[in-house]
């Protein structure tokens, strides 16, 4: 990304996106240190899942050297109850690592999506899934 890594890094760690036009609402549940849990709500009324999505988890914000890490899984949390008029959404170990790159002596952004992945021999029937 052919910005400086600050620039990457203070967008990804923002709760609030305000590019993201689906986010309707983010709060910090609880702060614990460098850990937060979070919660989110998405609407995506212009997308094929036609309800809302709520989302509870816990997220990780850590600067070691030159590397930056957010990582973030759902959890349960007795003051993050799921809404009435949102299905819960679950979130898998996933995360971002922001590494600093230079090309030609300027400095840019290495960005990397991680996510767990589940190894399965079988696949999903989307005819059989409620989109609703």
């Amino acid at each position: 990304i052919p910005l400086p890594i600050d620039s990457v890094w203070n967008a990804l760690v923002q709760h609030r996106h305000p590019f993201d036009i689906l986010l309707k609402d983010v709060q910090v549940v609880e702060d614990l240190d460098d850990l937060h849990i979070m919660y989110s709500m998405v609407s995506a009324q212009t997308c094929l899942l036609k309800q809302a999505r709520d989302f509870c988890f816990v997220r990780l914000a850590r600067v070691e050297h030159n590397k930056r890490v957010i990582a973030m899984e759902s959890v349960s949390h007795v003051l993050c109850p799921a809404k009435a008029d949102a299905r819960r959404g679950l979130i898998s170990a996933s995360g971002w690592c922001v590494e600093p790159h230079y090309s030609d002596g300027i400095q840019q952004t290495q960005l990397t999506f991680l996510c767990r992945v589940r190894h399965s021999t079988t696949h999903t029937n989307f005819s059989d899934v409620d989109l609703s």
